[in-house]
């Protein structure tokens, strides 16, 4: 087998390396605030910061450090760097030491020899499914730490951890850091503090799994309840339920939505944020997305774009849905349809009767 894609012992390659964090989060600005404070700390100390992180994220960090010396912090495009080192949808050794490593001395010259890296590649690949190369690439960094000195902050939304399968690579992950940021912990400085937020961090991938878990196991008496109200409708046990993705910012609008989405029989995933929906729409290759348009920082017409670019959305009905549509904005940003609030049952049957009528002859993707 080839020395460069032999997984690395995950568990151990964690203790070579003293500050290796990672944070789990639910919502954009959590994360957003924390990587610029990590940065912006370290840039006030004179250590030089590289961010590897989505468009998205990017883009907003930007904008928070437009006082910062360009040739201080350097910014690089997760997906584009991943590329750079990805081989048949696995992390190669060699090649991530040479990507990586360049990036690492480039930084150590500008700064005072100490670097500060903050990276999504991990995320990204975990959102596609591929647990074997997350796993692999968090192990690469660890072994990267033997040459370069840096602190490394890793970021993973926790709606990504909402399977109970998740459970044995979510410990792994874990393990993989030297410090875990739980979605609810607190700053830590020592390790007792450490200790406690690997458990909540774990109780809090095992609550995601089992909220995502209930509405399938409910589903039988679901369909029971909603076939005596609809005595006239076809039986939602004919017809396999839909995967629906909700996106809003408004946490009470989002739990409406997905419960009433759910008393259909239908499964449901919920994003509070662009970035995130761009990850769980990867995940859950959803059939139906709901979007509110007006979310703070980027709009859901920028989002709508973004996942329009996913060859897995290529057959996913897009929905927009706000209390005012700009309908010549929605079209071009790929919406199919839209929605005024406030959105009711009715509203919601007549755009499920649109998707079973786009899925009827399709296959579901695997």
């Amino acid at each position: 087998m080839d020395s460069d894609s032999v997984q690395p012992a995950i568990a151990s390659s964690a203790q070579t390396i003293c500050n290796h964090f990672v944070r789990f989060y639910e919502q954009d600005k959590t994360i957003l605030d924390a990587v610029n404070r990590f940065v912006s700390e370290g840039v006030e100390n004179g250590e030089a910061a590289v961010v590897v992180g989505t468009a998205y994220h990017l883009d907003q960090l930007r904008q928070k450090w437009r006082e910062v010396p360009a040739e201080q912090v350097t910014l690089l495009d997760a997906e584009n760097t991943l590329s750079q080192f990805m081989r048949n949808g696995r992390p190669v050794r060699h090649l991530f030491r040479n990507v990586i490593g360049n990036v690492l001395q480039h930084a150590a010259k500008v700064g005072n020899g100490k670097t500060r890296v903050y990276g999504e590649m991990v995320a990204l690949l975990w959102a596609e499914g591929n647990q074997d190369a997350t796993l692999e690439l968090e192990g690469f960094w660890n072994e990267l730490s033997s040459s370069h000195e840096f602190q490394l902050l890793c970021a993973y939304p926790m709606g990504g951890f909402d399977q109970h399968a998740h459970g044995p690579a979510f410990q792994r992950i874990c393990s993989a850091h030297s410090h875990v940021h739980p979605v609810c912990g607190v700053p830590q400085d020592v390790n007792d503090s450490d200790s406690i937020n690997r458990y909540i961090a774990g109780l809090e991938q095992k609550a995601k799994a089992l909220e995502s878990g209930i509405p399938r196991y409910m589903q039988g008496d679901v369909t029971e309840t909603r076939h005596r109200q609809y005595p006239n409708d076809t039986p939602v046990t004919d017809q396999p339920p839909l995967q629906v993705l909700v996106v809003d910012d408004d946490l009470e609008t989002a739990k409406a939505l997905g419960r009433l989405l759910r008393s259909f029989g239908h499964g449901v995933h919920i994003s509070h944020s662009g970035a995130d929906a761009h990850m769980q729409a990867a995940l859950a290759i959803p059939d139906l997305i709901l979007l509110d348009v007006a979310m703070p920082q980027v709009d859901g017409y920028a989002v709508a774009r973004d996942l329009r670019t996913l060859p897995a959305l290529a057959n996913a009905v897009l929905i927009a849905f706000s209390g005012s549509i700009d309908a010549g904005k929605a079209r071009a940003a790929g919406f199919d349809s839209w929605l005024e609030k406030p959105i009711g049952p009715g509203d919601i049957e007549k755009v499920l009767a649109m998707v079973r009528k786009r899925t009827v002859d399709r296959p579901r993707q695997e």
